[in-house]
């Protein structure tokens, strides 16, 4: 995931993908790297900076062909 270098481009938001496909859709998931995360009150908390490039890999089963992507993000 790559966010814009336009000012206020980076987010403190929860993001979370779901993988839509022909055959399944793999259940949403919350993407942020545990190693640069930050402990808060509400648990941990991973900020996309601006203008960076963050990279996930995520395991589960075969969607099929890839149908669309939802991304969602909310401040909770």
């Amino acid at each position: 995931m790559r966010t814009g270098n336009l000012n206020n481009a980076g987010t403190s938001a929860n993001v979370y993908l779901t993988i839509c496909g022909q055959r399944f859709n793999m259940p949403k998931k919350h993407l942020f790297n545990k190693y640069e995360a930050i402990l808060t009150d509400n648990g941990y908390k991973f900020r996309f900076e601006r203008n960076s490039t963050n990279v996930f890999k995520l395991i589960g089963v075969d969607v099929g062909q890839l149908s669309h992507i939802i991304i969602e993000v909310n401040k909770s």
